[in-house]
This record gives C-alpha cells, structure tokens and sequence, in this order.
C-alpha cells in the first residue's frame, strides 16, 4: 500500500500495470459524465441498447459491495423489499421447473422461505410493487408478478411481520409514493437486485428481458441518490444462523438519468373482465374456472384438442383439491405429441388466471376472505404444470380413468371433476379426455437414475468407535467400515510431523533468525545486488554513493544481511553458501523472477545497545500500564496451602448458596492484639507523628511561596493539595489538613475570577469544597472548626448558594427535612444539586464497595464479590457490565489464585484480536512477577503474529480462539497433559461468538474442560445465549452464575462537529423519527446528568421532580442517585403529551448542526468532507481539553488518508511559522558559524583521526571553541526539531523523537525517515488497524498506552476491550460495519476507569439519519454457529485414536458439539448425532481413519483445517496418484488457479456473472478447472452425496410433514397421512418440481431439504462445484499482476478484506510447501512418501509460496503484515 496520500487516493481509481504494482486508467475507459440523456428511446433500437450497456458498465465501475451480515448490522429495523427483485429471485430459481408452465405453489413456497427467515427474526418487512412495471413482462412471466403480489396482500391479514403496497405507476414517475413509505418506516435498507433480468419462464421476448436488466441497474442508482441503502437480494442468505448478503454502494457523480430510463412501451395488462367467485369453492377452483371460460371449451371442435386439455385441467384442479402434498410429486415425464399444442394452451390458460388476478387485486378486500376463520391459502397453489402435463400423458394413452398409481382419478376426484366439466357446459367429460387419446408409441424421455458409485459398507465390515457411541448417549452403538486400502502412517496434524516432534503449526513464528525476501524483476537489478554481496555472502553497501530505494529492504542500521536460499523459474529454496556458488546457480542465462532469501542477523555491538535500551523502554511501559488501577505489582513467592484454598472455597461456595448471583464480601474477622501487635501499634503511631509534622512544615513553605506564583501555578497547587487531604485526614495529620483545606479556600475564588467561561467560573471553588468535605467525611465532623465557618461563607457570597451554607452548619437529620415551602422558594441558580448537575457532573460521587481481604488496593463492590466468590468456589461465571466498569479484574484475581496454587497450574486468557491479546500479555507482566527453577516465563503469547518460547510450560497463557484450538485438539501426550493442566480459562469479549469467526469461539466454549468466566460488555439480548451456557456447564458438572451489571463507572458526553465547532448532542435528539410515529422511547438511550437536567426544564421543572427535592446531600450528590432521577425524568417524558415539542426544545442545538453537516455532505463526498476538516476536529479537541483521543474509521486506506492529512496541514503551519520567523536563514546562519569553529578545531580532529593513544591536550580557546561547537550544534538541532505547538502530543508528556521512536521498536526495526507513518509519530499522530506491520502496530499500542500519542486514527481493531488512556472517541464517517454494537463497542473506549472522570463521543462526518440510527439501536439478538465440522471430527478422532486414554474426555467434548447455540433442543441434537456419524463414516470411507489408527491423509486435512472443504478436496487431488505432478509440471500459474479453486474460494455475485465485458488486466472470472480434476471431484462430492443422504433419511421420520407454507403456515392442499416413502428428505413445495430424491449436488440438498432439516453446504467436507456460481479470480490475479486496486475496482473485494484474504492464502501456500517439504524429508529417510513429497511437487510448492509472499510483500505486504 502506498504511505503517500496523493498517490494513495490516485491509485483508487486506476487500472493498469506498473512497476511498483499501481494501476493506470484502461485506454477505452469511458468517464461517467459522458453518459447521455436522450429522448426517444425505443426497445427495439439497437443504439438505445447500447446506450444501456454502456450505463449498465459504468455503474458496475462505480459499484462497491460489503458482504454483510443484516442482523448484525441493522438489528430488527424495518426493511423495504422491491416486489420486481422478489419475482426476478422466485422466477430464477434453478431447482423450478418451467418447460411445463411452471409450479407455482413452489414460487410462493420460495417467497416465504425467504421472508420466514427475516420475520422469525423480528424484522419488519414492506413489500412494494409499482404497477407500470407490469408492462414491461413478457405474458409468460406476468402470472408469477400477480401471484406474488395478491399472495402476499393477503398474506397481510395472517403475519405481523409484513406489509404489502402496490403503488400506481414506476418508480421512474411515482417514486415519491416509496420516498413517503421510507419516510413513515425509517428501513435500515431496500432489498433489490442489480442488473438482473426478468426471469425467461418460457418466454421469448429478449428485448423485455434486456429492458428490465437495465431498470434494475437504474433503481439501485435511484436509490443511491435519495439516499436509501440498496442490498442485494440475489445474494441473501436466511437459512443459516445469519442473514448474509451484500450492501450495494454506488459512487456516481451524476444522477439517474430519466430519459434513457422512461422507455414507451405497450401496455400489456390484461383486458377487463369480471370474476365470479364459486359458492363454497375455493379461490383455486374460481380462478381455474375462469381461465378455462376465457377459454370457451364447448365451443372447440372435435379436432381442437382445447376441449380435451380443458377436460384435463379439470381433473388437474380436482386432484389439487383432494390429493396431499406428498402424493402431487411427479418423478418422470412421458413425452407429448405435438399435435396438442400443451404450451399454447398452457399460456392461454395463464392469461386467463391473469385476468382472474387482476380482478381479485381490484376487488381488494370486498373478496378478501382472510377475515374468516381460515384463510384460503389456495391461491397460491392455482397451477401445476407438472401435474397438469403428467394427467395429459395419462390421458394421451388412455390411463387417466383406469389407470394405476397416485395420479389416476378415484372415484371420488373423478366425481369433482365431473362437477367443474358440468359448470363449463362443454359436454361429455368421457369423450373429452378420449378426443386426446394418442394412437403412436412415444418414447420416454425421462432422465436414467444416477447409478451409485459406491456401496455402504456391510455389517461384516462394520468397526465398533466406542468414544463416538459415548458421545451419542442413551445407549447408542456406532461403528464405521473399514477401508484398509490406505497406508498408516501417524503424525503430528499440525505440521505433517512426527508425533513425537515439537508442535509447530501454520501460525507461528518461527525462532530462528527472521527472513527478509527481495524479488529480482531484471538484470540490471541482479548485477545491482551482486556488486553489494562480499565472498561470504554478505550484504555491504558502499560509504557513499547513491542507493536505489528498491535494495533499502536489505539495509537496516544495526542488521546484517546474508544471502541464504535462492529461487527461480527453474529451482526453489536451494541453499546459497557463497557468491561463487550464486554465480553457477545462475548460469550464464539467468531466469527471472528471482527472488533472493536474506538471513537478518543483529551485529554484536549493537546487541549490547539494544538490550540496554529494551529494558529502560520496557520498566516505562509497565509503569505506564499499571497507571489508573489501584492494584499494586505483586510477586509471587509464596504458595497458598492446600488447606486455605479449602476453607476459601467452602466459604465461597457457602455465600453463592446463600445468595446466588450476588454474593458478599466476607466480613474481617477480630483480631487479638498482643504485645507484639501493641509495639508495631507505637511505632507505626511514632512514624504517623512525624509524618504529620513534616506535613504542616510542606504546606506553610507553600503558603508563604503562594503569593508569588502565577494564576496557573497556584491552580497546580491547589490540585495537589486537594489529592493529599484525604490522604492527611486518614493519617491523623489534622494540623496539615486544616491549613491547606484553609489555603484552597482562600485561593479558589481567585482563580475562578481567572476562567473564561462565566457558567464555570464557581466550578473550581465548588470542587474544592466537595474535595474537602469527602476527604474528612462530611461537615459534621468540622462542627465548631474555622475551617467550616470559610466553607459557610465559601458558599454564601462566592457560590452564591445561602441553601448550601445552611445545609453545612445543620445536622444530618435537618438537612433531609424539606417543607413544600421551603421546595418551590428555591432560586434555581442559587441550587447546589442543579449545579453540580450542570457544571461538573463528572465529579458526582461513584459509588464505593465494602473492603475485601482478597483484593488490594480497591474496595470491589457487591457484584464484584460475588465474581470472587464464584473462582473461589471454582465455578463458572458470564460476566456482562458496561466497558470501564471494572469487570476484567477478576480474571487477575484468578490468575493470581492459579500462580499461587503451584507451578503447574494452567490459566488461559482468551482475546478476540491480537491488539489486545498484546495488551492483556503486557498487563499480566506488569501485574505479576515469578521465577521457576528451571527458568521458564510465568506467562505466554499465542497469536498469529507472534509465539512465545516454551508457549506450553506458561502458566498463564494469552491467545486468541484460532490458536488456542491447536492446542485444545492436540494429539500429542504434550498437547493433551496441558488440556490437563488447565484450570481457568478467561473468555474476554464473548459475544463474538455472534460474529464471522464465531464457529471457533463455539468450539472453544464447547471444548473447554475447565471453568469459564465469560466477560462482555454488549451481550444483546443473551437469554438463550446464557440458557446454553448453562447447558454445557450442567454436562461438565458444574453450575454457571449469572453476574449482571449496568452503569459505566464514567459517563460518556456525546457531541456532534459541524464544520466549526463541537455541538451539543442530546441523546434525545434520537427521538425525532420515534415520536412522530408514536413509537416507544427504546432502553438504550440513557441520560448523563446535565442532559437529564435539560430535558427535566423542557417537561416544564416538574415540582416532585425537582432536584432540591429528590436529593439528599447539597454539597456530594451521587453518580448513582443522578441517574435514578434521570431515569424518572424520562419516565415523566414518556408520560408526557407534548412529546415532539420537548424533543425539538432539548434538541435544537444538535438539529442546527446537523443542518450543517448533512448539507455539507449532499455538496461534497464523504471521505473529501472528512479530510478537508479533520484538522479543524483535532483542534477543537485539544482546545476543549479532550485528547488523546481514537478516530475511528472504517476504511484502512481511509485511516492512513486522514492521519496524513493530519500530519499534513500541521506541516504546513509549521511551514509558514517557519517562514514568518525565518527559520531557515538563521539556521545558515548557524551553519556558518559552525564551520569557522570546526575549522579552528582542525588541530584537534587530526589528532582524534590519527588513533594514537593517549589524553589529547587542547588549549584553553580551544577547549572554549568546543564548548562553543556544542552549543551551536544544540541549537541547530532545536530548529531543526518540530516544534511542540506543531505536534498533537497530549499536554504534560514529552515529545517523541526519532531516537525514542528507535528505542521502541523490536529488533530488526528502526526509525525510518522514509517512512511517512514514522514521521507522523513524531506529530502525535499514529495508525492502527490490521493490515498495518505488527511491529508498528504493537508501537503504536505501546506509546498511545503512554499517552505520548494525542490521536490515532484507527479501524476496530482498537474497539475490543483496549484498555487505553482516550478521553474521546471520534466517529468519523458512517459505514455499514458501524452497528450499535460496533458503536458502542468503539464509544466504550474514551473516559477509562482511572483515567478521567468522562468521556466523550463525538460524530464526525455522520448524517443525522445515521446517528440517530446508531443512538437508538438495540444490540443484536446473539447468533450461533454450526461448530461440528469434519475437520473437528476428525481432530477429536485422531486424538481418541493415538491417545486411548483421552477417549472419554473427547467423547464429552464431541457431546457437547453436538448441541450447538444456533440449535438447541432434543431435534438438534438428534440431527447433530446423525451428522456426526455421517461424518465418521465419511472419514473412514475416504481413508482419513482405519482399523489401525490415524492415516497418512489425515494429518495433512488437519494442517490446514481452517480451510475446509477445501482440504479434503486437496487430498482427493492426492489421492490420484499422478494429477497433482502432472500439474507441478506444468505452468506454475495453473498449480495456482486449481488451488483458487479449492483454498480461499470466493464466489463472484450474479451482477459480475452477467457482465458482458472484462476488463484487460484481471480475469475477475476464475477458469474451469481440467476435466480430469472436474471429474475427480465430482466423484468425490457424489460419493460425499450418497453417505449424506443415507444418513440424512434417519432423521426425517422425526420431521413433520412439511406440507405448511414456511411464513403464513398455511396448507394449500389438504393434510396427507405422512412423507412417501422414497421422497423424504426433498421439501414436498420443491419434489412440485424435482420429484424424487435423486439429489445432483450437495447445494441442491441444502436448498431444498424438506423443513426442519437445517443444512449447509459448510458442513459437508466436499468442494460442490456443480450447481456453484462463478468463482472470483482475485488470487490468480494478483498472482500475475499484483495489482491491490484491481482487485477492489475489478473483482469487487472490499478494501478492508483484501489484505487478510491474501495473507489466509499466503499461509495456505505456506502450509503446502513446508508439509511437502517434511514428507521429502520423510521419503528420504524412511523410502516412502505421498506424491506430496517428490521432488518436482516441493520444488513448486516451494517456489510459488515463495513467489505469491514476495510479490505480496512488495506490493505492500511487509507494511501489512507481520
């Protein structure tokens, strides 16, 4: 990624290749203000249709998409659904069958199954049609749009969850009507569709189809540009434990352009008719009878076979009405003579029941009968094209009558039918159904049944698995086949090694010197390197010179660099000794690319250095850390005896009895003081005494020395003074207490008289007299004292507050006695509670716990004791309290418990990113000090960044989920006896169990043996969440504790920027949209207390709410007391007539400001609007007094955009202020003078050059002269420097320098000038997000963490948990990742426990929509995941295999998998057991598993688990012995598209599946894979298929019958008796249209299993490429070109996923080529290998890991990645 912002912005936008992998603007690109406005347009015009191609392309240019999950984002909000989308989506389907006409009760069936799995959820849904669109479908596809459309108008009737419109006209020429429905509902967003065609459904009217392709290209425009969110429909996912889909955003600069949009055509609707409905018939039966009268039957000829088809359609309708579901299924279809016209007469009869549609849509509810006890759900069932063909094939051939099976008419269907022929007046039915009798033998057309590729195992074969059978339970047996064909051979699954090896895995650092990579494009870029390299290979670069900037990747002050391996075309990673051997792996001809492996070692001297500096630079940033927490550092010592942790836990366990889910603090036992005790007493009584008076003497010097201090100074003083009285009052030194509680006094008033702002100018005095007062406990002890007579008087004339001095001098008892009199006399400005309520409420008391002997330094409250009863009772907790609240010290507690215990115990803490797993390492090394015999680390990282040494023997370890599951599933007896060990485990942020990684969060939680103390602090509405945990923990044994807690320990103010200045932001401001709907005021929103102040003046100061009347205290009102008053003053606002009148009173600062940003940002783009007024923000900020401060932003590049600017605009002042004061010519100036003296001191610099030993002797003008010398060089270096006032550096901390920045940084990393990031260090100013080097990262953490950073701009990465010093947290831009939950995680950052006393949000460049939005949103109902995968599977039986003994510990754990959040109940777990066994049998029968044990595949499966499935597809591609050297053979670039194929698979949305053109330099489209492997894998998934569907059939006689619409819950059709035999599994809406259960794919088996049947393509271990969309080629393009802006302006990969993809790829690549590496090594040793292991296969691998990391790395990855 380029660093500069210039060119960071330019390379958005370009596209074609250079040499330093930018793009440039393709040669036939069109601008997008070239598009045309013309009138005229025609459908048939072929110009017309170029012009929409060409607008259809540059919208796809401008096209960003965001894969999303809904719920997450959006939570519950209402959503807009676009009716035409929703018939484009239902019309597409590839399992619906149309060559028939169409099954249109399986249409419906899709509708709500999509819409069942949004309003299951809580969403609201609007489904909007508009009318004229109509006009623009073929007749073919008319019926399914008028279906949809009256299906669900009277749907409306029987769900909640949706509301139907149909509005007159287009969105072209009545958008307003939505505009007005987006305005009544505020959505989150519209589900549509873009550039996606009418669906055919049998229709040939391709100008049609072209035009709606078009129109939906132009709405998602429309939308843009009225602001409403567009979501892709086509992608939505709703039958898995999320909602996915992706945001369309579009990033036009002209509007939509109306005349190429309003096309004329005809109107097609139906002509008017008239519907009669049929007494006690169903709506079915009516609309089937009017088609068939539109027809006129009994006016056809013999000849005419419209009589016989209309006699057939008859008893189509009669078997609709009397057969079940199940029964109406149609395998095979015989073939029609075409003599009878089927699909004409098909289409006719479907502009009938248009007609009939339209008719019902008039009508409206005068002929709705969903008022009535039961809904007619027949309309949705009016045609079966299928049945209807299948009747004609019986009639053809004279069966229909006498005929056997299911559709043959009974007596009684055939009596139906005889009534619908008889009300037709068409004569005869008998001689109807004979005119169609056929006399030719037709043939059958029928597709042959896939044969079987392979057979279940019989029960001779069958292997008894008994940890599988534990697992089941209830006495299940289990047992799988044997396949005794694979070789075993066991191994460490991590790494292809040996068991008894050490455990490396994909993820860790390897110890060894680290490897820098530099890729050789050419030969003059060779001969460059050659003529630095020495004989020994080493890297020496000449004194002077000039040095290309690509070679400064191997130069770095203090490091050296030694060439070790080479690779080229030909070889990969041979080892280079010396240059000589170099040259002749070069050859005469060298091949390139070549890419040069450099070993980095430390020169020893500057070893020496940097150890020095390590360690002064660590002791800073533990004193830093433990800054704000009241713990002190411990070390430990000493163990605590077996028999006190007993009598702990007992009195734990005891108190959690005794008051479950609170719990209290143990009470201090007496203690007996004896004479030992009574001369400690007197000593320490001795010390007190002279403490006090050195005291006194302290505050008399500053007494005498006050008078001559300046304003600031003395406030300095009085700060001081105030922190030491309680200090002073508790140590008995009263003497001291009283004379400088007397001097604050004196001095505050004073000072006041200083402050600018008249509203504050009391604060400092008020201050003081609280401090004074809490110090010494409250005016009652100052009874009778002088000190109290000032405070009297203090309040009287300064404060102005006569209730206030009153209140001093009366009891306790009278100061709560208030008259009605005495409340309404008041003066409100002379009221101390209303002062401390507007002026300084962040100095409102916090509420104080009761002491516990089993913390230091802080008193927990009650919610806190119960958490340190629950570990000492060894127990389970889930923890959820807001941010800064304090809810993380019980996981120290625990880690102490666990050191002290012994040196074998096992705490793990669990972080969900590698920030603040960094974070929480460098805490516990604050924390806690303990040293081991045998020298080990008390404490150990994990993460994907770094490893600790001796990771396994740390007693307390910290990692992230992805880690710790490697050691959790070890099969090692090392791996499994640290399973043992462990004792706690910390699960930190636990509801990202809800987010994209949750599935091994699950597995974590369900693997874990030990007890969890789960901690969060945005658990949306947990309740099942906390009902599972509870499960797992009964199955372990052990009960979980619930430990609730709400309030933040600091309040958090919330501001908005308008352009010029902070504004005001009342969090009522929200409330605008809610109130005019009448809606509730939601949970969420809470009152700080100068907010609930204001808004109880706007309700009118309410007598029995007012302040003086509510409170006790006047002069220490209470944080907790504050805000149950403000939660009363909204109780009284939500009782309240004039709602909207308060809202607009309390809000009309924040409503004036966002007048000035939402105008700002409808003339300018987002992003420019942002960096154009960043500078301004931070000013405002540091001038209000609140940085440092984090700004999040979504964007990475954005991130660094912002922060250059930053450093950009203060480089500019600093420029001008260099120029006003001529900073420069002084420097000259100085320069000279330096050289006249160091040309004097020539004497003196001979003798030091000439290095002869000895004191050199200098004359006394010389020695001036070098004195002299320094001071300029001083000085020049002071100019030089940035000046402070130039830096964003928080007040009081020092400014950084480069050296410093040096020091901070590990080894092998330096300062560097080049660097713009560094640079911006030295401003204030950092980065962070993950993309982003780890070393700077980690740099940036560190100096931020000691506040010698004023703002960093940073994406979430900063969001989870960092426990950091930032007053403010800057929103700066909306974004569709920024949830309530995102929200309130990232807001949770500012105003830190021990830190300040309250922070602040400010929103910068969000419009009000978006905030108000974010203000009231609910957190997210928590969603769970499917953690049972073949890959888990097959971890936890390598384990139960080659480690006998653990086999009842993994049968515990695969139980517990086997109930998982997402589905929880008996069926689950039942459907969870099948899939277990299903994939046993499917590891046995592929040969990851045997009689004897693990198998050779198995370990490589496992290595690469994260990968799934595409690791067992890799293995089919090993297991055909020759494919995979056959490809190694052949160009590297086609190894690499065949793993695209499998590792890191990306499907491209059906918008990029249809566009005609392609850009030059991306293939965007992944190629095809070889036959030979296209048929390797569909053997694989079909055999996959097969296993599945054996064991899927057990389950479904447990499912109902599934004959019931998934929204409404209607019946169609009458109830069957049950699901037929041999179509089970298939939904019976879906078997309208495939009939049996011969299943092609694993994607048709997860789109249509029968209801209650939860699947996914995830859960099973094959690559399904049969009915898969395209796949994108982002990794072979970047392969060959390494292009980042292409692969986000072609292949449409979000900018913020592009960096982590390539990284996953590059660690598969690396994981592939360190495993055929080993197996080298292996075949070497041992004779045998895999194929994996041959020579040409590890040379390739090798080489295209190598390639893929270089040209990752110089296109920016070494600045990305660690």
């Amino acid at each position: 990624m380029d660093t500069n912002a210039e060119s960071a912005e330019s390379s958005c936008d370009s596209s074609a290749p250079s040499d330093n992998g930018e793009e440039e603007p393709d040669s036939d690109a069109t601008t997008l203000a070239d598009m045309p406005e013309e009138a005229g347009n025609q459908p048939g015009d072929m110009e017309f249709i170029s012009k929409c191609v060409k607008y259809m392309d540059m919208l796809d240019a401008a096209l960003r998409v965001a894969s999303v999950d809904l719920q997450s984002c959006f939570g519950t909000a209402p959503m807009l659904v676009d009716g035409d989308a929703l018939f484009r989506e239902v019309g597409w389907d590839p399992y619906t069958d149309w060559s028939c006409g169409g099954q249109l009760l399986h249409c419906v069936y899709l509708a709500e199954k999509i819409f069942a799995g949004l309003v299951e959820r809580g969403v609201q849904l609007h489904l909007f049609f508009f009318a004229a669109e109509l006009n623009f479908l073929a007749p073919r596809q008319r019926l399914l749009w008028l279906l949809l459309c009256e299906h669900f108008r009277r749907a409306e009737g029987q769900v909640n969850g949706i509301r139907h419109h149909l509005f007159e006209g287009s969105w072209l020429d009545n958008g307003g009507a939505l505009l007005s429905l987006a305005r009544a509902t505020n959505p989150s967003c519209v589900l549509t569709d873009f550039a996606r065609a009418a669906p055919p459904l049998g229709a040939d009217d391709v100008t049609l189809s072209d035009l709606s392709q078009v129109r939906s290209c132009g709405f998602v425009h429309w939308l843009h540009c009225k602001e409403l969110r567009a979501v892709d429909l086509e992608g939505l996912k709703t039958d898995g434990p999320r909602i996915r889909a992706s945001t369309l955003e579009l990033r036009v600069p002209f509007s939509v352009p109306l005349r190429l949009l309003s096309i004329r055509c005809a109107n097609s609707t139906p002509p008017e008719a008239s519907l009669c409905l049929e007494p006690d018939a169903s709506l079915r039966v009516s609309v089937g009878l009017h088609a068939l009268g539109c027809l006129s039957p009994g006016q056809a000829s013999n000849e005419d076979p419209t009589r016989g088809l209309c006699a057939v359609f008859c008893a189509c309708l009669a078997l609709m009405e009397v057969l079940p579901l199940e029964m109406r299924s149609v395998s095979r279809l015989q073939p029609l003579p075409d003599s009878l016209g089927f699909l004409n007469f098909v289409s006719r009869l479907q502009e009938g029941m248009q007609q009939a549609l339209v008719c019902l849509g008039k009508a409206g509810p005068a002929w709705d009968r969903t008022a009535g006890p039961a809904w007619d759900s027949t309309l949705a069932d009016i045609f079966d094209g299928r049945l209807l063909w299948a009747l004609t094939s019986k009639c053809v051939r004279g069966t229909i009558v006498s005929g056997d099976g299911d559709l043959t008419l009974s007596s009684h269907s055939l009596e139906f039918t005889e009534g619908l022929w008889h009300k037709l007046h068409a004569g005869n039915l008998n001689d109807a159904f004979q005119s169609l009798e056929h006399s030719e033998t037709l043939p059958d057309k029928s597709p042959a049944k896939a044969t079987e590729t392979d057979s279940e195992p019989q029960v001779a074969d069958l292997l008894p698995v008994p940890w599988v059978s534990q697992a089941l339970g209830h006495g299940a047996t289990f047992a799988c086949g044997s396949n005794p064909q694979r070789p075993f051979a066991p191994h460490h699954y991590h790494s292809c090694a040996p068991l008894d090896a050490a455990e490396p895995d994909a993820f860790a650092t390897e110890s060894s010197a680290p490897v820098r990579n530099l890729r050789v494009e050419n030969e003059g870029r060779l001969q460059d390197i050659l003529q630095t390299l020495q004989p020994d290979c080493r890297v020496e670069f000449p004194r002077k010179g000039k040095m290309e900037r690509w070679m400064r990747q191997i130069r770095a002050r203090g490091v050296v660099f030694t060439l070790a391996h080479f690779t080229d075309p030909t070889r990969a990673d041979a080892p280079v000794t010396s240059l000589s051997a170099l040259k002749e792996l070069l050859g005469p001809m060298p091949r390139f690319p070549i890419v040069l492996s450099f070993r980095m070692d430390m020169s020893d001297r500057y070893k020496v250095k940097k150890a020095q500096l390590v360690a002064a630079r660590d002791q800073k940033f533990l004193e830093s850390l433990l800054q704000g927490s009241p713990a002190p550092r411990q070390t430990i010592s000493e163990k605590t005896a077996p028999a006190q942790l007993q009598a702990l836990r007992a009195a734990a366990e005891a108190r959690l009895t005794e008051r479950p889910g609170l719990g209290t603090a143990p009470r201090g036992t007496k203690r007996i003081v004896g004479s030992v005790e009574r001369v400690k007493q007197q000593a320490l009584a001795a010390q007190q005494k002279k403490s006090a008076k050195q005291s006194l003497e302290q505050v008399k010097s500053i007494k005498e020395q006050f008078k001559n201090l300046s304003s600031a100074l003395k406030a300095k003083e009085v700060a001081t003074l105030l922190k030491r009285l309680r200090r002073w009052w508790e140590e008995d030194s009263k003497d001291a207490f009283f004379e400088a509680a007397k001097l604050c006094t004196k001095a505050c008033p004073e000072l006041d008289e200083s402050l600018p702002q008249e509203k504050s100018r009391r604060k400092r005095s008020f201050q003081m007299l609280q401090e004074v007062l809490r110090a010494c406990g409250g005016p009652e002890t100052l009874q009778g004292t002088e000190l109290l007579e000032k405070l009297q008087k203090l309040a009287q004339k300064h404060l102005k507050m006569p209730a206030l001095a009153v209140a001093l001098g009366a009891s306790p008892k009278a100061q709560s006695k208030r008259t009605p009199a005495s409340i309404s006399g008041v003066d409100p400005e002379a009221c101390a509670f209303r002062f401390q309520l507007r002026a300084c409420p962040e100095h409102l008391a916090r509420p104080v716990g009761a002491a516990d002997s089993r913390v230091q330094g802080f008193k927990p409250d009650l919610w806190q004791s119960t958490l340190l009863d629950v570990v000492d009772a060894n127990q389970s907790a889930l923890v959820q309290a807001p941010t800064a609240s304090g809810k993380t010290f019980i996981g120290f507690y625990a880690m102490e418990r666990v050191l002290r215990q012994g040196d074998e115990g096992v705490l793990v803490y669990v972080c969900p990113t590698k920030a603040l797993a960094n974070q929480v390492h460098a805490e516990i090394q604050a924390r806690f000090s303990k040293t081991y015999k045998d020298g080990r680390p008390f404490c150990g990282i994990f993460t994907r960044d770094s490893r600790s040494e001796r990771c396994q023997e740390c007693q307390i370890l910290v990692t992230v989920p992805q880690c710790l599951i490697i050691y959790m599933l070890s099969p090692t007896a090392k791996g499994h006896g640290w399973l043992e060990r462990l004792q706690y485990a910390i699960v930190d942020e636990v509801h990202c169990l809800g987010g994209e990684d949750g599935s091994v969060w699950e597995q974590v939680l369900s693997l874990l043996p030990c007890p969890v103390l789960a901690l969060s602090a945005t658990l949306g509405q947990g309740e099942a969440f906390t009902a599972w945990l509870k499960d797992l923990e009964a199955q372990r044994g052990r009960d979980l504790h619930v430990v609730k807690h709400f309030g933040r320990f600091n309040d958090l103010q919330t501001w908005v920027f308008d352009g010029e200045g902070l504004q005001h932001l009342h969090p009522f401001f929200a409330l605008q949209p809610l109130v005019s709907a009448g809606a509730p005021r939601p949970n969420s929103l809470h009152l700080i207390p100068e907010d609930a102040l204001q808004l109880y003046d706007a309700l009118g100061a309410p007598q029995d709410l007012a302040p003086h009347a509510v409170f006790d205290k006047a002069w220490d009102l209470g944080m907790t007391e504050a805000r149950a008053w403000a939660e009363r003053v909204a109780e009284r606002f939500d009782q309240a007539s004039c709602r909207e009148q308060v809202v607009q009173e309390v809000a009309k600062e924040a409503v004036t400001a966002f007048q000035q940003v939402d105008a700002a940002l409808k003339t300018s783009e987002e992003f420019q609007y942002l960096l154009e007024n960043i500078g301004a923000l931070v000013q405002e900020l540091q001038t209000a007094d609140m940085l440092p401060a984090i700004c999040f932003h979504n964007g990475r590049q954005g991130c660094e955009k912002l922060a250059m600017r930053l450093g950009l605009g203060l480089a500019n002042q600093e420029k001008r202020w260099r120029e006003v004061n001529q900073v420069d010519a002084k420097l000259e100036q100085l320069r000279n003078r330096l050289g006249a003296v160091q040309a004097s001191l020539a004497r003196v610099e001979q003798l030091q050059a000439s290095g002869e030993g000895g004191t050199i002797k200098v004359s006394g003008g010389e020695m001036d002269m070098i004195e002299m010398e320094k001071g300029i060089m001083s000085e020049i270096y002071r100019l030089q420097a940035i000046p402070r006032e130039f830096t964003w550096t928080p007040a009081g901390q020092q400014q950084l320098t480069p050296s410093y920045v040096d020091e901070e940084l590990p080894r092998f990393h330096h300062f560097d000038h080049r660097n713009p990031l560094h640079q911006l260090l030295l401003r204030g100013i950092g980065v962070h997000h993950a993309g982003l080097a780890a070393p700077y990262r980690k740099l940036v953490e560190r100096l931020f963490r000691m506040q010698r950073l004023g703002i960093v701009v940073s994406t979430s990465t900063l969001a989870l948990g960092i426990n950091m010093p930032s007053k403010t947290s800057v929103f700066a831009g909306a974004s569709v990742y920024l949830t309530p939950m995102q929200f309130q995680q990232e807001a949770g950052r500012a105003g830190r426990r021990g830190f300040d006393l309250r922070g602040h949000t400010v929103f910068f460049g969000v419009r009000s929509k978006e905030v108000q939005q974010l203000l009231v949103g609910e957190l997210p109902v928590m969603q769970g995941n499917e953690p049972l995968t073949a890959s888990l599977a097959l971890c936890l039986a390598t384990k139960a295999q080659i480690l006998p003994t653990t086999a009842s510990a993994v049968a515990g754990a695969a139980g517990r998998a086997l109930c998982p959040f997402a589905c929880q109940g008996a069926s689950s777990r039942a459907q969870r057991a099948n899939m277990l066994c299903f994939l046993m049998r499917q590891l046995f029968h592929e040969g990851f598993l045997g009689a004897s044990g693990v198998t050779d595949f198995a370990g490589f499966v496992a290595h690469v688990w994260w990968q799934e499935p595409g690791n067992f597809a890799f293995v089919a591609l090993l297991q055909e012995r020759g494919l995979l050297t056959k490809l190694c053979q052949g160009p590297r670039e086609h190894l690499v598209a065949v793993l695209c194929h499998f590792f890191n698979r990306k499907q491209l949305e059906g918008w990029q599946c249809r566009k005609k053109t392609r850009p030059k330099t991306s293939l965007v489209v992944l190629p095809p894979l070889p036959p030979e492997l296209q048929m390797l894998l569909r053997t694989h998934t079909l055999r996959t298929l097969q296993l599945a569907v054996a064991q899927l059939r057990m389950v479904v006689p447990q499912l109902g019958p599934g004959d019931t619409l998934p929204l409404t819950r209607a019946r169609p059709c009458v109830v069957g008796s049950g699901a037929k035999s041999g179509n089970d599994l298939r939904s019976p809406f879906v078997a309208l249209s495939r009939g049996d259960d011969d299943f092609g794919s694993i994607s048709e088996l997860c789109a249509t299993a029968r209801e209650g049947l939860r699947l996914d393509p995830s859960m099973f271990p094959a690559v399904d490429d049969t009915d898969e969309p395209m796949l994108n080629a982002y990794l072979l393009d970047f392969y060959r070109h390494g292009q980042l802006p292409a692969l986000v302006r072609h292949n449409k990969i979000p900018e913020t996923d592009v960096w982590k993809l390539l990284e996953d790829f590059m660690f598969v690549l690396r994981a592939l080529a360190s495993a055929a590496k080993h197996r080298h090594a292996r075949a070497q040793q041992k004779g045998n290998a895999l194929e994996l292991g041959e020579t040409d296969v590890v040379s390739t691998f090798a080489t295209i890991s190598v390639e893929f990391e270089s040209i990752f790395r110089a296109r920016g990855g070494q600045n990305h990645t660690a």
